[in-house]
């Protein structure tokens, strides 16, 4: 997947990734299992991928948003000076009649 469907799709999941390790964070803080730490640090690296995902795929949504609108600012200047052409060729031809 390609284009801004796919970086919102990605963060949308880094997003979902980031709630799931909070989640996860929540049930050791409450019940105080025995294997408090190893559950405690897999819902931190959750946590941080997830957002770290999130933080990576805005910026490159950014980036794809602002190349996106040069490329268009670029094509609609390139149509007024096919068309500034087009008038100045159209313009001759009358004169060389």
């Amino acid at each position: 997947m390609s284009g801004k469907n796919g970086l919102v799709l990605r963060i949308v999941l880094g997003g979902f990734l980031a709630y799931q390790g909070i989640k996860l964070l929540m049930i050791p803080v409450q019940d105080r299992p025995e294997n408090f730490i190893p559950l405690a640090i897999c819902a931190i690296v959750f946590i941080v991928i997830g957002a770290a995902f999130v933080i990576n795929t805005l910026r490159n949504y950014i980036r794809f948003s602002k190349e996106t609108d040069i490329k268009m600012v670029s094509y609609e200047e390139l149509k007024k000076e096919e068309s500034k052409e087009m008038e100045i060729e159209k313009g001759e031809d009358d004169l060389c009649e």
